[in-house]
């Protein structure tokens, strides 16, 4: 897909590990932006009963497609 890396950067503090991931080109079309996309694996990965700081949650940073664009107002990323 045009406009993105379709890569996730993984970070494992617990193990001290990291490693990348490919995006399906059908997760930036379903799941528009950096909202979006933090959304997507938020619902993908966590639980709905994991509380807030259990070791199961998720630590989200996700840029959006206006990011390094001067456009005031847009949204550059989210956590």
């Amino acid at each position: 897909m045009n406009g993105v890396w379709n890569r996730l950067l993984r970070v494992n503090l617990t193990k001290n590990e990291v490693s990348t991931e490919k995006i399906p080109d059908e997760v930036f079309v379903n799941f528009i932006g950096g909202g979006g996309l933090g959304s997507y694996y938020l619902y993908k990965e966590v639980p709905a009963t994991v509380q807030p700081f259990e070791s199961e949650n998720r630590l989200i940073f996700a840029t959006g497609p206006f990011q390094g664009n001067a456009q005031t107002g847009a949204a550059k990323w989210i956590v």
